[in-house]
């Protein structure tokens, strides 16, 4: 995260509000991150709607349910996951197909550049064909929602 937050441009690092998870496991990042980076501003309170309200992109560091919700939203979403993941093969075009338009970068320095270039016109490329048919690819496989949700849990059970 370090790599990432030395890469941004300031008009973007001024802007960066860390969601603090519940457990800090001892590693007390929000000490480490606040005297590295003292514009960052940090939120434990507030609910995801309402950091996302105030919010241009939301960037993920590791495999969540947040990055589905938010692409499943099609709200602009980086997602970093420095580590190779074990993705099935009959998965992976899907997450192939979001690094190729840009939301998915195996490396912070990239996902830094990529928003860096794109900052001030962060919609522009949101909202590009190539980046929209990736989302939707995606979230049609993997975070689809539904309004008849029973219905069809009940024939995917019944198979």
């Amino acid at each position: 995260i370090s790599m990432f937050l030395s890469t941004i441009l300031p008009v973007v690092e001024d802007k960066i509000l860390f969601r603090e998870y519940p457990l800090d496991f001892g590693w007390n990042d929000k000490h480490y991150f606040s005297k590295r980076f003292p514009m960052a501003r940090w939120d434990k309170n507030s609910s995801v709607e309402q950091i996302f309200n105030l919010s241009k992109v939301a960037v993920f560091t590791t495999a969540s349910t947040g990055y589905l919700e938010t692409l499943a939203s099609n709200f602009c979403t980086i997602i970093i996951l420095t580590k190779e993941r074990q993705v099935r093969e009959d998965a992976r075009p899907y997450f192939d197909a979001l690094e190729e338009a840009g939301i998915l970068h195996k490396d912070f320095s990239s996902a830094a550049i990529h928003i860096n270039r794109y900052w001030h016109e962060i919609n522009v490329w949101w909202e590009n064909d190539k980046v929209q048919l990736a989302i939707r690819s995606f979230v049609n496989r993997f975070a689809r929602d539904s309004d008849n949700l029973p219905e069809e849990l009940f024939r995917v059970f019944q198979k």
